[in-house]
């Protein structure tokens, strides 16, 4: 089995590698990415396998010899991404991203409930989960993602003379490895390391004077709770942190409260999800969903708790059923 993060990543270079704008940096960062591991050649390979097994009458021409040949011939931008989507599909790898190359200074969204991938022209790329709106701005000297609502999770290519910084309101993260995520709220931002380190500042809007720079390695996580404009932002304390599983199309909950899981529920559809005022304290959730399964979430936690799932006016109500005795 290969891992399905690595499989989606092997998919965003066969992309990428592809296109018509292809930079030699591209290539060179792609080889240290397949180097890492041997699962990496496996995933590419089994790309680069199912593309040349596609339907010659549909498929672009391109060469058998592989991404890894600098001559070959290369397809338009629009066929690729079409034939990467399928190659997606045909793996059966989890995802619902749109793989996109971008040109500096872009916004890109998602909808409430849409995950959507974004290449960069570095060969780093950002996944946004669901209600996320980022800008990005790339320059000589720096890589900034300004993430003005949601999440990202970033995953990061290696170039030292160009930080990756991800803007979050008052919080600047700086990648010092790999792979981090940044959930930005109205009330707080939580920044997630899944692999390498990264290191997190709570800026002052008004000076923009650095107040606290934190350093976070691979399973830690930390929560900035965002005060006025004029106070310093709140640093929380370090913490591990859970694998995230948005990222494979899954809601995991291992003891969280009904209330704080109905809300993340809430998060990744268009129908107002809220639990009532009769339901008691205390009750908590454990278990594993897939996130396109609402009606499965619902019907489970409610069996699992004595409730009921009730339509109030277009909001979905989780209510004490008739006959709970709790």
């Amino acid at each position: 089995m290969i891992d399905s993060q690595i499989q989606k990543q092997a998919i965003d270079w066969f992309v990428r590698l592809r296109s018509d704008d292809v930079s030699d940096s591209d290539r060179t960062a792609f080889q240290a990415w397949l180097n890492r591991s041997p699962e990496r050649q496996r995933a590419y390979d089994k790309v680069e396998l199912r593309w040349q097994q596609m339907d010659p009458t549909e498929a672009p021409d391109v060469s058998e010899s592989g991404l890894r040949d600098s001559a070959r011939p290369t397809v338009s931008g629009g066929r690729i991404l079409q034939w990467g989507v399928a190659i997606a599909a045909s793996l059966s790898v989890v995802t619902i991203s749109v793989l996109l190359t971008v040109d500096s200074g872009q916004t890109f969204r998602s909808e409430i409930g849409e995950q959507r991938r974004v290449m960069l022209d570095d060969g780093s790329s950002i996944h946004l989960n669901t209600d996320t709106e980022v800008r990005v701005m790339m320059s000589d000297i720096r890589r900034e993602i300004v993430l003005k609502k949601g999440e990202v999770l970033s995953d990061v290519a290696h170039a030292t003379d160009r930080p990756f910084v991800v803007v979050a309101g008052d919080t600047e993260v700086i990648a010092l490895g790999t792979r981090f995520s940044v959930h930005h709220k109205e009330s707080s931002t939580r920044v997630t390391v899944v692999e390498g380190r990264v290191a997190v500042k709570a800026v002052k809007a008004a000076t923009s004077a650095a107040t606290r720079q934190t350093v976070l390695k691979s399973g830690q996580r930390l929560d900035i709770a965002i005060q006025s404009v004029s106070a310093m932002p709140e640093v929380g304390d370090v913490k591990p942190a859970a694998p995230l599983a948005w990222d494979q199309g899954l809601l995991v909950f291992d003891g969280v409260p009904l209330d704080e899981a109905v809300s993340e529920i809430d998060r990744y559809f268009p129908e107002e999800l809220r639990v009532g005022s009769d339901v008691p304290k205390g009750k908590t959730i454990i278990g594993t969903f897939k996130l396109r399964d609402r009606n499965v979430i619902l019907e489970t936690i409610s069996q699992a708790h004595g409730l009921a799932v009730v339509d109030m006016n277009g909001t979905t109500l989780l209510v004490l059923a008739a006959d709970d005795t709790q």
